[in-house]
């Protein structure tokens, strides 16, 4: 048999459950009421949101390959002169970016002071 403190808990739990439903759902329907207004502006904007997703995923997922399209077929040759010319951006970057005036100008007084 359940001690008389066993059963007020179980009935204390019961209500406290009963009346927390209870809130939540004044609390949703309260909410329901305020945003109903809204709800059909919201459900185009999703609407709209859906189909731009789906136009952009259809339109990139229906695109080529890029050896498709020009016939080519991609040989060691290729990638050799891949990378020699990767090599070549990538040290003409750092030349462009690090030796025009302004940098070199900046650079030169830099050294200066620090030696001085």
């Amino acid at each position: 048999m359940e001690t008389m403190n066993n059963i007020r808990q179980k009935i204390r739990k019961a209500v406290q459950r009963k009346l927390l439903k209870k809130a939540v759902s004044f609390l949703v329907k309260k909410l329901l009421l305020l945003l109903a207004p809204l709800i059909p502006v919201l459900l185009i904007l999703l609407l709209a949101i859906i189909f731009a997703v789906t136009l952009f995923a259809a339109f990139y997922g229906s695109m080529p390959q890029e050896q498709t399209l020009t016939g080519v077929k991609v040989n060691d040759q290729d990638q050799k002169i891949y990378t020699k010319a990767e090599k070549l951006v990538q040290e003409k970057n750092v030349e462009q970016t690090w030796l025009n005036g302004t940098h070199l100008a900046f650079w030169r007084t830099t050294t200066v002071q620090m030696s001085s």
